[in-house]
């Protein structure tokens, strides 16, 4: 049995060692045991991760801008509604997002409940957007303006549509008292 092992440890010994193996074998040995090459793979993992995570919360953030109240998406373009708010303190792009919601919900002809929701959600914008506007006392005509193009389009809706009569009598009637409120401000 020895003398097995030293004819093998012979052969061994005489084998010749290519070129490539002795410059880089040791430094690939090194990596290995090191856990170099592991860190660099977990690295561009997390890199990869990261961009595949901001992309599609891009993506989800684009996609709910056109969700109605009811949809899966919904709470989503809210939140980031805020988000928005909080940082540019202006809340009439709200104001334009709620009118929206109510033009979608009566063309899709959604059940009441939800475009009653839109309408007292439409009100309560209209209020916080005068709010604000007579607290910083800005000038006020464009809100004027945005209240007229929502009463033209819930008033062109009414004519075209068979169901949401009554909210959208309810949204002209809020839009026009908005829109009449403020215009009293100002004399």
């Amino acid at each position: 049995m020895n003398k097995l092992l030293d004819n093998l440890k012979n052969d061994f010994q005489d084998t010749p060692v290519s070129r490539d193996f002795m410059d880089q074998g040791w430094s690939n040995l090194e990596k290995r045991i090191t856990g170099e090459e592991r860190f660099r793979q977990i690295r561009s993992l997390t890199v990869v991760l990261f961009a595949v995570v901001m992309i599609g919360g891009g993506i989800s953030v684009n996609l709910a801008q056109a969700a109605l109240p009811g949809e899966i998406l919904y709470p989503l373009k809210r939140t980031s509604e805020q988000a928005v708010s909080a940082i540019t303190g202006d809340k009439t792009p709200q104001l334009e997002h709620r009118a929206d919601e109510i033009v979608g919900l009566v063309e899709k002809k959604q059940d009441s409940i939800g475009l009653k929701q839109a309408v007292d959600d439409y009100k309560k914008q209209v209020l916080e957007v005068k709010q604000e506007l007579d607290s910083s006392g800005k000038e006020d005509e464009s809100f004027k303006e945005q209240l007229e193009s929502h009463s033209g389009k819930f008033n062109n809706l009414l004519e075209e549509s068979k169901s949401g009569k009554d909210e959208l009598k309810e949204a002209i009637e809020v839009a026009n008292h908005g829109k009449d409120e403020n215009q009293k401000e100002r004399n």
